[in-house]
């Protein structure tokens, strides 16, 4: 049973506890007034943010997007405004338990009122709640069912999607366009689209040019801001040594401390300590869990005695 936020009035928990007894009620006679249902999520979802805990909303309308179709497995026009209630309160764990089974059904039968915008909405969404999360790789693959939502022409929220997508694969694994060409069934006019603004000089600076990305982020952080980026640019930022440093490993043999701090812009060697502990034995990023591995194989367990006392000057990097 929803536990309702406190600070709620005698008022607002009645009608909390109204909607979830018709949430529970729901029977295959409601689905035939599909258009009321949605009436009535809409209204519930204007009524909670007229009090002062908004939030209080969530466990009833998920309850209602949860039980109103056959299964959990079918798209409603709910699903877009479960979504966005989630992100306006910055509850965005509360998708979660929605996000678990994958959407593939579709009926109008018992959902008349779904159009291509709750589709597209709600994956928009879904990425978002992800990547405030710092789930990257479920951030980029609901960017993707965003962007590649099917339309005559592209929606101004694909090209929203597009710019997420492009730097939570930077976040996630430092990925260039290059690397990470635009999704088979993307629009042809986003990717042009996106070449004029400044995420475009932003992903091919990624992840070298670091002065370059820092005056990018300066100069264009009104735009990053106003389209709700800046949290995502600046974790894109934060991850440039790690991703420099997997590019070293491509061509240098054996490299000091030093010549890493240097290289990829850390302070000192104790950054640098830092940062590959961070990737290896903490074990953040999962793609370095068999490289890491076969480092400490081939160092002679060097990192694991500098992991107390730091005696070793040097190391060998081919095997990243």
């Amino acid at each position: 049973m929803f536990s309702a936020p406190s600070g709620l009035s005698t008022m607002h928990l009645n009608f909390v506890a109204l909607v979830q007894e018709f949430a529970t009620l729901l029977s295959q006679s409601t689905r035939l007034a599909s258009d009321h249902v949605s009436v009535f999520a809409r209204g519930m979802i204007t009524y909670a943010n007229a009090t002062p805990t908004p939030k209080a909303a969530i466990q009833p309308l998920y309850d209602l997007a949860r039980r109103y179709p056959p299964d959990t497995s079918y798209l409603t026009s709910l699903h877009s405004q479960f979504a966005l209630l989630c992100i306006q309160t910055k509850s965005p764990t509360a998708l979660l338990p929605v996000l678990e089974t994958p959407i593939t059904n579709i009926s109008l039968t018992f959902s008349p009122d779904l159009a291509y915008n709750d589709s597209l909405m709600y994956h928009y969404l879904d990425a978002i709640a992800y990547a405030e999360l710092k789930f990257c790789g479920q951030a980029a693959e609901f960017s993707e069912i965003a962007l590649n939502t099917p339309g005559s022409v592209p929606a101004a929220l694909q090209l929203e999607a597009l710019k997420k997508l492009r730097i939570v694969q930077l976040i996630s694994s430092g990925k260039d366009r290059q690397t990470a060409p635009t999704p088979k069934y993307t629009h042809a006019l986003l990717p042009r689209l996106f070449k004029n603004g400044p995420y475009n000089a932003f992903v091919n600076a990624y992840p070298r040019s670091t002065d370059v990305l820092h005056e990018i982020a300066t100069r264009d952080a009104a735009t990053f801001a106003s389209e709700k980026n800046t949290g995502l640019i600046a974790l894109a930022l934060s991850r440039t040594p790690r991703w420099t440093l997997k590019k070293l490993a491509l061509t240098c043999v054996t490299l000091t401390l030093s010549d890493i701090a240097r290289a990829i812009k850390l302070p000192d060697e104790e950054a640098v300590r830092s940062l590959l502990l961070d990737m290896a034995v903490k074990n953040r990023d999962d793609a370095w869990a068999p490289q890491a591995e076969e480092l400490f194989a081939h160092s002679t367990a060097g990192v694991w005695a500098d992991d107390v006392g730091f005696t070793w000057a040097s190391f060998a990097l081919p095997y990243f």
